[in-house]
């Protein structure tokens, strides 16, 4: 008899008493879902900034290695072509590759002033 009223009592208590484990677990559910959705949503706003900035390196990457295939054109020609005539197309072609060129480096020595 004693032992069913320990038990009966013990079944009580429980009834009362709050799972804290289920607590704890529910609490850090929910705070990782809010943190993963205010990830999202930082994502979301980041993208486009990102996106910008990505584009200005390769805009950056890709000046400097067309004036450097620029400058290679150049270099290939003046030495292929040196010793042979060219006709006044091709002369034309040349100039304005060094005219192009020219003002390149002249607008990049501005910007970096």
């Amino acid at each position: 008899k004693q032992w069913y009223q320990r038990r009966v009592a013990i079944t009580a208590g429980k009834e009362d008493t709050r799972n804290i484990a289920e607590d704890s677990t529910k609490n850090r559910y929910n705070n990782a879902k809010k943190t993963l959705q205010l990830s999202e949503d930082d994502k979301r706003r980041m993208i486009p900034e990102l996106r910008k900035q990505s584009r200005r390196e390769y805009a950056k990457k890709r000046k400097e290695m067309k004036l450097e295939e620029l400058v290679d054109d150049i270099r290939d020609e003046e030495y292929l072509f040196k010793d042979v005539e060219i006709t006044d197309r091709e002369r034309k072609q040349l100039e304005r590759k060094k005219e192009l060129l020219d003002l390149a480096q002249r607008y990049n020595k501005a910007g970096d002033v």
